[in-house]
């Protein structure tokens, strides 16, 4: 009976990996390159292809008042925060006047060249994690922790 049990189990954790291991890139995306410098920069792309699907930049733009006065006249917001939006093309938002995402669409990729697209992309990296960075300016390597879990 313990057996049946264990067995039981494993179908059950086998038919859960199945429908959602797979699926640890959203979408079918995982990271291609991923480079840290004073800001990071990633790219997306499509795991079958390979291609690109999109890209992303995070930046502390601590200090940079010209940043915090362009986006305050904004009238747009993703995710709460104020936003630059270029439909269908990018979004870029500014977490708590410093933390600023540029998220790109790539023009080879027509899945996410769709504004709805990017911005429920956007909405999984850790906003809220970002939104509590205070204290000395953030290097590029250290943003790494707040992106979206995709595959390998």
């Amino acid at each position: 009976m313990k057996r049946m049990a264990v067995y039981g189990i494993a179908v059950v954790l086998m038919a859960a990996c199945a429908a959602g291991c797979g699926k640890g890139s959203y979408g079918g995306l995982k990271y291609g390159d991923i480079v840290p410098g004073d800001w990071l920069q990633a790219n997306v792309v499509d795991a079958k292809t390979m291609k690109r699907a999109m890209w992303f930049q995070i930046f502390d733009q601590k200090g940079d008042d010209s940043i915090v006065s362009y986006y305050k006249k904004s009238s747009e917001t993703v995710a709460g925060y104020p936003a630059n939006v270029n439909k269908d093309k990018w979004i870029w938002i500014l977490i708590n006047n410093r933390i600023e995402i540029r998220l790109l669409a790539d023009d080879e990729h027509p899945d996410f060249q769709k504004t709805e697209k990017l911005a429920e992309f956007l909405k999984r990296f850790d906003l809220t994690g970002l939104s509590k960075i205070d204290g000395a300016k953030v290097q590029g390597s250290a943003l790494r922790k707040y992106m979206p879990k995709l595959g390998s």
